[in-house]
């Protein structure tokens, strides 16, 4: 992929709160709000609509380790906030590309099959900022990620049980956002494909450096 049409895709996230760009289409809401962004909270019955983004409460519910677990500060040797010369070092960097103030690498395909718009992002100030999930990969409360054309990823009612907190955003197609659970200074993002199952995810800084979304957005 060239340079150009990779900073095209990258243009679909700049208002969403996943620093990468999701190749998934426009989805169907998982629930009866009126508004493009609703408020929600666990605390009290029923939900409400406003401007806000949706907020709710949950159970986190964390699950055994393994060589695939994204997060909540890492994956494998590579770390958030890790200079640059230093991720390079881990092995798992390929194909740089320039994008503004920050490069995109992708993940090497021993790591699992990845959405092409998305990406491990480095700034020159901040290091890692963003590392990309893959179909091999899974959070540390078990969300995992599947493809737009592939029955499979967690279902949105998961995110929604694990995380003590999270925020959905419906503008353009769902998007659900989680502070990481033993890291305040990062969130999850997950894109929702038109099955209400993970199509992509991400684990990033609240503060990248950028350009990208941060938390709370």
């Amino acid at each position: 992929m060239t340079t150009t049409a990779r900073s095209a895709n990258l243009i679909r996230v700049a208002a969403v709160v996943a620093a990468a760009s999701f190749m998934v289409p426009p989805a169907a809401a998982d629930d009866s709000a009126t508004n493009d962004r609703a408020t929600e909270s666990r605390s009290l019955p029923g939900r409400t609509t406003g401007s806000a983004p949706a907020f709710g409460s949950a159970a986190s519910i964390t699950v055994e380790r393994d060589k695939w677990t994204l997060g909540p500060k890492r994956y494998k040797g590579l770390r958030l906030g890790m200079p640059k010369k230093k991720a390079l070092k881990t092995g798992l960097l390929v194909n740089p590309q320039k994008i503004g103030k920050c490069t995109w690498y992708y993940l090497d395909a021993s790591e699992g099959a990845m959405n092409v718009g998305n990406g491990v992002v480095i700034s020159p100030k901040r290091g890692v900022v963003s590392i990309p999930g893959t179909e091999k990969m899974h959070t540390p409360q078990g969300i995992r990620m599947g493809s737009v054309g592939s029955p499979t990823g967690s279902f949105a009612k998961k995110i929604r049980r694990v995380y003590k907190r999270y925020a959905v955003d419906k503008r353009i197609f769902p998007m659900y956002a989680a502070p990481a659970p033993g890291n305040k200074a990062a969130h999850y993002g997950f894109a929702m494909g038109d099955d209400h199952r993970v199509k992509d995810m991400s684990l990033a800084l609240n503060k990248d450096g950028c350009g990208l979304s941060s938390w709370p957005y």
